[in-house]
């Protein structure tokens, strides 16, 4: 059997299918045609997607499916799709006659560009159980999409996974004589289908060799309903129309939850008077794949192919089926078909193939690569109907259990249950005597009045990709204790509720009495961790939330009941406030010692830690109230930074205003050097210091015509050669720590 074309069938029918999803775009990728070249080619992103309920309980009736998503695009979103359809079948939200586009998702917040999205949908009650998935697809105005799914689990232990039934079709005249002009033919369908068949678009005549074809008016159901209907429409077969075999096809099959057929031909002879050679190949009619739904999981499965071909030149026996998987299993060789019935010219043809239990979940199909009569015509089929393949069944290995007291008020928790797979997803379901409690559907469930005397149990439904989801019911509990605990005065809270203030719970009252009393205090929606006794003390954290108490009330052989007070006001920061900030003394001198102020606050007990800071950058060791000014701070500006802090209040910091720019001191000269010694070279002259407040250190410096002479750096200086005809002075420096340096010049001497 030639390979290649059940794989380029295989390809084309899958790829086609995704394509027509999602409007050409493939699967979780983005898309931007050719126009937004050079524009916008970012797609849009589905941040998070979820369908609930997850799993979907179908056993008692019809259920609703809500998918949300949130989606962002940078330009902005246009429209929002979405799709929902079983993995191991044809079913689809869509039903009869999709288009493959999509229901349209609303926005239900946010905007275009950053927005919640939603849509609900009915899925039906005979909907198929198994792996179904929700894809999700925006697009933009520059028509760039990107698609997103999500799997969930579909429960129903009676869907109707069959399609449609062709229980009789005809065509009457057989043959039809065009000869003396045009001549009409009737076709009949009857069609059977449990969940209901919606009608045909239309019927269709063409013969093969020559390519003529004929339509019908509309097709219109002439008796029964849409579970048991015959359906008849009539085809003008044309004056000229070529001689020979023709066939009518009544197109694919699709019922109201999308279980499709790919419809039926049917064999009819046209003549017109002449006779013409055979060149049409055989007519196949296939009939669906039976059973249309294999569970090999307890033992192996025949699946069967029926086909009636028929051709005027006979059919020769020598084609051959085969099947393929979508699901991932492999190809199979059906048996040689056999002629069950009729004869090589309108026969009935049978082939089996056996699935076991290693066949994956899914969907396997049909496939004829071609079929030839007896002298050489070809005629081709592509496949023929789908079945599906049943994914093993979950296990459940440990059924749930009921935990709590059942008593009037009690809480029950279900746990405990164990599966075949390790990663499943639970829905829960609560029954009060083998009825289902209205919106009972969380993993516990609060007894009420309705419960008093009744036995509770509760389903656990688990669904894992790649299982069919299964069911567990518990043990019921004990009849529910109708006496319960009730509460005549709540809670109440006393106290200042500011930080570092104790409030208190009041004991609330319960009947009957007495009962034991346990506390649990609440930031929020937030337990506080310990805050278990009746007073408790505000903290810092509960700045900004408000604080409540919960008092619950036990008695023994009844439920425990919780009662919650009323909140207190959102607490408040305790501030610390400056009434008369911190300022510096001092003279902003180096070596000057600066001080700062405290500053007063409210509260006025207060702990206060220093910092100096020289233009804003903290000065190391610096932390005392007093600060010496250095070298280091001369033409910077000094402030202090005090950090104020209070037990149970907010920390204040809070900085001094600058200092003026730290400067150096000032030296002062009241009397300048002056020489002294007889003005001839060879002989010494001497300097006084002059005279200077503070005392400093000095150093001396002679200049010839007011250039310093080298090395002539004390207080004495021998005149040379060079000095004859100049004039002498000297220069001394006064210096001292955190001063400026001064220099006072005497009056110059003449050297002849």
């Amino acid at each position: 059997m030639n390979q290649r074309p059940r794989k380029i069938l295989a390809a084309a029918v899958t790829c086609a299918m995704v394509l027509l999803f999602l409007g050409g775009q493939p699967a979780n990728a983005g898309f931007c045609p050719g126009f937004c070249e050079g524009g916008d080619e970012t797609a849009p992103d589905v941040t998070s997607m979820s369908v609930t309920p997850n799993p979907v309980n179908l056993d008692e009736g019809p259920v609703e499916v809500t998918v949300k998503a949130h989606v962002t695009d940078e330009v902005g979103v246009e429209t929002v799709q979405v799709f929902l359809a079983s993995k191991q079948s044809e079913q689809n939200t869509l039903g009869a006659f999709p288009t493959y586009s999509s229901g349209e998702m609303v926005r239900v917040s946010g905007d275009a560009q950053s927005g919640d999205y939603e849509y609900t949908v009915t899925l039906p009650a005979l909907s198929i159980g198994g792996p179904w998935y929700a894809l999700v697809n925006p697009h933009d105005a520059a028509g760039n999409s990107r698609s997103q799914t999500r799997s969930f689990d579909v429960l129903n232990e009676d869907p109707d996974a069959d399609i449609p039934e062709v229980v009789s079709a005809s065509v009457t005249p057989n043959p039809v004589d065009v000869s003396d002009g045009p001549a009409d033919i009737t076709v009949t369908v009857r069609i059977k289908d449990r969940a209901g068949f919606p009608g045909f678009y239309g019927f269709g005549a063409y013969e093969q060799a020559s390519g003529q074809s004929a339509g019908t008016s509309d097709v219109q159901r002439i008796s029964g309903d849409a579970h048991d209907g015959t359906y008849q429409g009539t085809i003008t077969i044309p004056e000229g129309a070529r001689s020979g075999q023709w066939s009518v096809s009544i197109g694919n099959l699709r019922d109201v939850l999308g279980n499709l057929s790919y419809g039926k031909n049917m064999p009819f002879i046209v003549t017109n008077g002449t006779d013409e050679p055979d060149l049409s190949g055989p007519v196949v009619s296939w009939d669906p794949l039976t059973p249309s739904i294999v569970d090999a999981s307890t033992g192996p499965v025949t699946l069967t192919s029926r086909l009636r071909i028929s051709d005027p030149s006979g059919v020769d026996p020598s084609f051959r089926l085969t099947s393929f998987s979508y699901g991932g299993g492999p190809d199979i060789d059906f048996t040689v078909p056999e002629l069950i019935s009729g004869d090589q010219y309108d026969g009935v043809y049978e082939a089996t193939i056996t699935i076991d239990s290693t066949e994956p979940g899914g969907r396997r199909v049909a496939y004829l690569p071609e079929v030839f009569d007896l002298v050489g015509n070809n005629g081709y089929q592509s496949s023929s109907q789908l079945v599906q393949i049943k994914a093993p069944v979950l296990v459940n290995q440990t059924r749930p259990s009921i935990s709590g007291l059942a008593a009037n008020g009690g809480r029950l928790t279900a746990a405990g249950d164990t599966w075949s797979a390790g990663d499943v997803r639970r829905s829960y379901r609560w029954k009060r005597d083998g009825t289902t409690i209205t919106g009972a559907t969380a993993d516990t469930y609060d007894l009420t009045d309705a419960d008093s005397g009744h036995q509770i149990t509760v389903v656990v439904t688990a669904g894992a990709d790649g299982f069919t989801p299964a069911a567990a019911t518990s043990d019921p509990t004990a009849s529910v204790i109708a006496a319960k605990i009730t509460n005549t005065v709540p809670p109440t809270i006393s106290g200042t509720p500011t930080v570092g203030s104790m409030l208190t719970s009041s004991t609330g009252t319960f009947t009957p009495s007495p009962v034991t009393r346990t506390y649990q205090w609440m930031r929020g929606d937030e337990e506080i961790a310990a805050a278990t006794a009746r007073t408790y003390r505000v903290t810092a954290a509960d700045v900004g939330s408000t604080l409540t108490v919960k008092v619950t009330a036990a008695r023994t052989g009844l439920a425990p009941l919780t009662v919650e007070s009323a909140p207190t006001p959102a607490i408040p920061e305790n501030l610390i406030t400056t009434t008369a900030p911190p300022a510096i003394t001092g003279t902003p001198t180096a070596g000057s010692a600066l001080t700062t102020s405290t500053g007063t606050f409210n509260p006025s007990t207060v702990s206060r830690t220093y910092q100096w800071n020289r233009d804003g950058t903290p000065i190391t060791g610096a932390t005392a109230r007093t600060y010496r000014a250095t070298t280091a701070d001369v033409g910077s500006h000094l402030t202090v930074t005090l950090t104020v802090t209070k037990a149970n209040y907010t920390t204040l910091v809070v900085t001094t205003d600058p200092t003026a720019e730290i400067a150096l001191n000032t030296i002062t000269n009241t009397a300048l050097p002056r020489i002294s010694g007889t003005p001839a070279v060879g002989r010494t002259l001497s300097s006084s210091a002059g005279s200077w407040s503070p005392s400093v250190t000095k150093a001396y410096q002679w200049n010839r015509n007011g250039v310093p002479i080298s090395s002539a750096t004390t207080n004495r200086y021998v005149l040379t050669a060079a000095d004859a005809g100049t004039s002498i002075t000297v220069t001394v420096t006064a210096t001292k720590t955190n001063y400026a340096p001064t220099a006072a010049t005497s009056a110059p001497l003449a050297i002849p």
